[in-house]
């Protein structure tokens, strides 16, 4: 192999690397967002005044 044939091969090895990383990164932002979203609509189904009142007995 020449050398410009290795260093062609490790810089096409480092670019998808990079690119795959990159992705990851994305990718990993989007889920934590939505993760965070779910999170804030289960706090909506558990505020107090989405549940209905009870209807309690008066002590006598």
């Amino acid at each position: 192999m020449k050398q410009q044939d290795v260093r062609m091969a490790s810089e096409l090895l480092m670019s998808a690397g990079v690119v795959s990383l990159l992705l990851g990164v994305i990718v990993m932002g989007e889920v934590l967002q939505r993760l965070q979203d779910v999170g804030e609509v289960g706090e909506e189904v558990f505020r107090g005044d989405r549940l209905p009142v009870l209807p309690f007995p008066e002590p006598q």
